[in-house]
């Protein structure tokens, strides 16, 4: 049995490895407690650990021999030697790792990305394209493809379709193929698929990688071509993506700036990692450029409404119009003369401000539609007759426009392409979009140079940050269960009402009041936040307060930020409080409805840090005296922040995710801690 190498590593002799500390620690907070031990620079905090480095070895000695007696905010850390790879030492790397067949594209950073936008757009395209040779050897494939198949259904055809027929085939792009089988020769209950893999597998030096899917939506067979070297997908269902694929072919070839703009945006989307499976679809991607280039003022493309105008060019597919007209000397002329440049910066402003919550992508009409009228039929336009018809015969199943994103076909009306899109891939699209847009705003004045290496090479600062949408804490049971007052609820209602109104000054909008049984009980209310109330930092009024009454002294640290802070915005969200009656519980939870996500999640970490302190100190007037564990004098008063065993209930001194401080690298990062209480 092979034994895997593990890379050398060596001590830093100055330098030490803290853990344990809690995870609002700021690095100034370390140096302060480490100072002791000699001078101290705090080089990385992270949420779960830290490393210090002192001016010499016998100091960090020093600290380390104090590991699990030195205390932060009451927590006892852990300090450790700190260890590094040597600068020459490399991890060994696996051998025989398995690669993908068939052609690969290259990736941005092989691309030259300098000069001008035209240059870099010609470098791009020449590294991504199919070359002239490659797509012969692809037609080898259809080819291939007829010879084997029609030894079962003679005068069967291969018809090729998706994006090496449209122009839009790059060096990795899979081939998609349609065999048309003879009428005669069609059965409604003959198994295609498996009959075709069957003669497949007799041609082991043509075909690989046979893998059937019959039981699919659209039923395939998904092989890999030897001697192309191109994975393809083959379908008997249905001819109607073939003629998308004519209707792209057409509207890109309109104009001889569409097809590098939409291989510009494919690529950039690939280099995202957004398209694949369970991703956005190249179609669906595509669907959206076409429908941006139909937006007044671009105005460079028709609707497709406007090319099925003739019934001459009818051409019904599975009970769906799948003909237009196909006569570019018919095409409305379009004045618009933008760059390529300047569609590409276009599209990304135009989706960085489309409500995607509330409006459908629709190509078919050439403007946006509101979801809510696929919600009742009879509201929608008198275009979608035919899908009103089809609904009513039930020969088709109702528009998924409650997806994230809905980008509806142009001939099957009824077929969300943007349905496998997540919540968080469409809001992680939303951010690249937003992130693109900004980018052409700054980069056109000194056109366009940068663009294309800022939108392909980098990422915004919080791309693909799991964010939680809500924040759930258990009030301590001990003191729900010391409450006095026999309607308990009540006081809890309304100490959440000082901690929200009083104390954060936001107003509380009492929403649906729910019993879900006899023994739970639900509160709703909605509300919004338009300061950092939870930045709670010193501030030299306070330091006059600390003998003052806890909720005067939170009050009047509010007002001291509200009154600092110019800074307003708007995010909404809902706070639910969860009563069980035997034996007594309360749960609190924030959820978000609306706006900045990272405030909501600097607040929902401040939330769960302050709520049972503040609980404990509000419920003291109404609770029954409980005896107490703590000997020692220090731990007298339960509010002081000196003592050990609780977290202070102020939350202006050691609960304070500030955001606003570039030099922490907390805010960077997701805190590990958040899953216990985030969903």
């Amino acid at each position: 049995m092979e034994v895997k190498q593990k890379a050398p590593v060596c001590n830093v002799p100055n330098k030490v490895y803290v853990t344990g500390f809690p995870m609002y620690t700021q690095p100034q907070d370390l140096e302060r407690v480490f100072s002791e031990y000699g001078k101290v620079k705090v080089d990385k905090v992270t949420k779960q650990y830290a490393t210090l480095s002192f001016s010499n070895s016998e100091e960090a000695k020093a600290a380390t021999k104090q590991s699990k007696k030195i205390a932060v905010y009451g927590e006892l850390v852990c300090v450790k030697p700190f260890y590094t790879k040597p600068l020459n030492a490399a991890t060994p790397k696996k051998e025989h790792q398995k690669t993908k067949k068939g052609r690969t594209i290259l990736s941005p950073h092989e691309i030259l990305l300098s000069g001008e936008f035209d240059e870099q757009l010609e470098n791009v395209l020449m590294a991504i394209r199919l070359t002239q040779e490659e797509v012969k050897q692809i037609g080898d494939l259809y080819s291939d493809l007829e010879e084997v198949l029609q030894v079962i259904w003679p005068g069967c055809t291969a018809i090729p379709f998706g994006s090496i027929t449209t122009g839009l085939g790059v060096k990795c792009s899979d081939a998609d193929c349609f065999i048309n089988i003879p009428n005669k020769q069609q059965h409604s209950n003959n198994n295609y698929i498996m009959k075709a893999r069957k003669a497949l597998y007799g041609h082991k030096l043509l075909f690989s990688d046979i893998v059937p899917i019959p039981h699919a939506n659209t039923p395939i067979i998904k092989l890999y071509h030897l001697p192309s070297r191109t994975h393809c997908d083959l379908t008997f269902k249905t001819p109607l993506g073939t003629r998308n694929s004519r209707l792209i072919d057409f509207l890109l070839h309109a104009d001889p700036r569409l097809l590098p703009l939409a291989l510009l945006v494919r690529y950039w989307a690939q280099a995202h990692g957004f398209t694949g499976t369970r991703r956005v679809t190249n179609y669906a991607l595509t669907m959206m450029i076409i429908f941006y280039l139909q937006q007044a003022p671009i105005s460079i493309l028709p609707s497709i409404r406007w090319l099925q105008r003739d019934p001459a060019d009818g051409c019904d597919i599975d009970d769906w119009n799948a003909g237009f007209m196909s006569d570019y000397a018919r095409l409305p002329n379009s004045t618009n003369t933008s760059s390529v440049a300047e569609l590409l910066g276009g599209f990304f402003q135009y989706y960085a401000t489309f409500d995607f919550n509330q409006l459908v992508v629709c190509p078919y009409l050439g403007y946006p539609v509101k979801k809510a009228l696929f919600a009742d039929n009879s509201t929608l336009p008198h275009e979608f007759e035919r899908y009103r018809t089809n609904l009513e015969k039930n020969l088709s199943l109702p528009l998924k426009f409650t997806t994230p994103i809905c980008v509806q076909d142009p001939f099957e009306h009824s077929h969300n392409v943007a349905c496998g899109i997540s919540a968080k891939m469409a809001d992680d699209l939303c951010t690249l979009f937003n992130f693109a847009a900004s980018a052409y705003e700054r980069e056109k004045l000194n056109g366009c140079r940068g663009f294309l290496r800022i939108i392909l090479l980098q990422k915004p600062k919080t791309f693909g940050i799991k964010y939680a949408t809500e924040y759930k804490t258990n009030i301590s049971p001990k003191e729900i269960t010391a409450i006095k007052n026999p309607d308990w609820k009540s006081v809890v209602r309304d100490v959440t009402e000082i901690i929200f109104v009083q104390i954060l000054g936001i107003a509380l909008n009492k929403g649906e009041e729910k019993t879900i049984d006899s023994q739970k009980e639900k509160v709703t209310f909605t509300t919004k936040a338009t300061k950092a109330v939870w930045r709670r930092k010193y501030s030299s009024k306070m330091c006059y307060m600390r003998h003052s009454e806890f909720l005067e002294r939170q009050k009047s640290l509010t007002n001291e930020i509200i009154k600092v802070n110019k800074h307003t915005f708007e995010l909404d969200f809902q706070v639910e409080l969860t009563f069980t009656n035997e034996p007594r519980r309360v749960k609190i939870c924030m959820r978000y409805l609306n706006g900045d996500k990272d405030l909501f999640r600097e607040f929902g970490r401040f939330f769960n840090n302050i709520i049972n302190p503040w609980f404990k100190t509000l419920l003291r007037p109404h609770t029954r005296p409980m005896t107490s564990n703590h000997n020692s004098p220090n731990c007298v008063n339960d509010d002081l922040p000196n003592c050990e065993n609780d977290v202070s209930p102020d939350g202006d001194n050691d609960i304070s995710p500030d955001c606003d401080n570039d030099d922490s690298s907390d805010c960077d990062e997701d805190d590990p801690d958040e899953t216990h209480h985030a969903v």
